[in-house]
């Protein structure tokens, strides 16, 4: 099993943190706890498969207000999430005074309108008022459109295993983006 693609929120981000627009129809709001079933089920539907035990653990971690739902106007129905969670230790890499930027989805109906784009800034500037200097989010390969958003949100590909500059390079060609490993992360 490959480790993770690991993107870092680079200091340049950290000073002047992303500013999108929610596109009109929808509106921005947090978590609530009545909301719990209904997020566990929004987590599976998207292949995140979370036990009772295994969600009470991620509410842990889950920042004061760092769990932020995107709503469609009209039906009422949250199409998209991102949560801002301390994590200074991932399963790839540890990150001192850690957060991760996680569990990021928009419904497939909702997508290409700059909902990933909106919450997944959401999550980064409630990470950056909380005093975190180190950010990142953990994903995987084949989630295009989601490494599409980090990447114009100004995240930096973490080039921390022998693998990771192909795997990069493989993922701007599939992109159509001019990959650059002047604007990666080393270790």
């Amino acid at each position: 099993m490959k480790n993770a693609l690991i993107l870092l929120c680079p200091s340049e981000l950290l000073q002047s943190p992303p500013q999108p627009v929610l596109p009109k129809g929808y509106y921005a709001r947090n978590y609530r706890e009545d909301d719990k079933l209904n997020y566990k089920r929004i987590l599976e539907d998207e292949g995140w498969k979370l036990s009772n035990e295994e969600l009470d653990e991620f509410f842990t971690r889950v920042l004061p207000d760092g769990l932020y739902f995107l709503v469609n106007e009209e039906s009422e129905e949250i199409v998209a999430s991102a949560v801002a969670l301390h994590n200074p230790k991932s399963s790839y890499y540890t990150f001192p005074f850690g957060g991760d930027i996680g569990f990021v989805f928009t419904n497939p109906v909702h997508r290409n309108k700059g909902l990933g784009l909106y919450v997944t800034s959401l999550a980064t500037k409630r990470l950056i008022s909380s005093g975190y200097k180190s950010i990142r989010i953990v994903t995987n390969d084949h989630r295009l459109p989601a490494l599409k958003t980090y990447l114009k949100l100004g995240f930096k590909p973490f080039l921390y295993s022998s693998d990771m500059e192909e795997r990069w390079e493989n993922v701007y060609k599939k992109l159509e983006i001019k990959f650059n490993l002047e604007v990666c992360i080393k270790i």
